[in-house]
């Protein structure tokens, strides 16, 4: 709807006419064996007493019993054959441990589920909802602070053609007319056969509440008029509660709203300012998710139709920005012109816009 009413701006600052208002990431060890026998052990020297004559020391000592060692059959009396020790045996090789085993890695908890309407903020893409509601449509991208996104158009009516283009950005949460807003600035230019080139700066304030409602405050529009400058400031008093993102397909929600513009122009220096309230009544109607085809692409889209004051729009949204991909426009007049407004090219936060 923004998007027309700049167009409108545009032809009137074209035609030199008023303005109008506008909104909208184991090993075991070797054993050492040990030997069989035991040695035979060295005879003992007897002591020589003083005096004594020489003894041969092979001679046994009288009464003395010799030893013999273990290969002999018989030995003297008193001897005593002695037996070797038995050879131990190998040790047994230690079992090896059991290796424990590995303990399983626990399985991460899954995060949580994505709101709906907020999708990734740089791929706003096709929505997976059913579409019975336009809750699936829910805007919200395009209403977080850094959020920016490039439109352009291709603009056709019966008497004037050319194009749109708009640059925006979400800068900031605000307050206006003592309401925390989302400030959105943009600026659009549009060219139509048969009209000057004109640049509209707006500034428009609004948010999405508990309950899936839009809420609109108001908007600024910066543009020339004839060389002028002219700057126009509107309030929603009260404010306008959109309630479109509500309905389930094929349902109706009526509106209205009044609208206190102050426009200031500056002619040779001079400043003149005037006062004006509007009040307009009309309707969403929210048709379900549907295909449309423009020269960017084929996009599934929200579609919703608008009726305000005669005019009759249908408009072509996509579902996490509320970015219009077609709109037409028709007056109540069967031989009224139909204006159509379609994306020749897009992107948001950078990234085309996903067909």
């Amino acid at each position: 709807m923004f998007e027309k009413r700049l167009l409108a701006v545009a032809i009137v600052a074209g035609l030199g006419f008023g303005l109008s208002a506008c909104g909208s990431d184991g090993n075991s060890g070797v054993q050492e064996e040990i030997g069989g026998g035991v040695d035979t052990p060295a005879p003992v020297e007897p002591e020589t007493s003083p005096g004594a004559g020489d003894q041969d020391p092979s001679t046994p000592e009288p009464g003395g019993t010799e030893t013999t060692g273990p290969e002999s059959g018989s030995g003297a009396e008193g001897s005593t054959p002695t037996e070797p020790d038995p050879e131990p045996g190998p040790e047994p090789e230690p079992e090896p441990e059991p290796e424990p085993e590995p303990e399983p890695e626990p399985e991460p908890e899954p995060g949580p589920e994505p709101e709906p309407g907020n999708g990734s903020p740089t791929d706003p893409g096709p929505s997976t909802g059913s579409g019975s509601a336009a809750a699936d449509c829910l805007i919200g991208q395009n209403l977080q602070p850094g959020a920016r996104w490039h439109m352009e158009y291709r603009v056709t009516s019966a008497g004037n053609t050319g194009t749109q283009t708009h640059d925006a950005t979400a800068t900031r949460r605000t307050s206006f007319n003592g309401h925390s807003a989302v400030e959105i600035e943009e600026t659009s230019i549009v060219n139509l056969s048969g009209a000057p080139r004109t640049e509209i700066q707006s500034t428009t304030w609004q948010d999405l509440v508990t309950g899936n409602v839009l809420e609109l405050y108001g908007h600024r529009t910066v543009t020339e008029v004839m060389g002028a400058p002219v700057t126009t400031v509107s309030t929603y008093e009260p404010v306008w509660r959109d309630m479109k993102y509500t309905l389930a397909v094929g349902e109706t929600a009526p509106y209205s709203y009044t609208m206190k513009t102050v426009t200031t122009m500056s002619v040779m220096g001079h400043e003149t300012e005037h006062e004006s309230t509007f009040t307009a009544t009309g309707s969403w109607t929210y048709r379900g998710m549907e295909p449309v085809s423009v020269p960017a692409g084929t996009f599934n889209t929200c579609k919703f139709t608008q009726v305000e004051e005669g005019t009759t729009s249908d408009e072509w949204m996509l579902p996490g920005s509320g970015l219009v991909v077609k709109s037409s426009s028709r007056d109540a007049d069967p031989a009224g012109a139909v204006v159509t407004i379609e994306l020749t090219a897009g992107s948001f936060n950078g990234a085309a816009l996903r067909q």
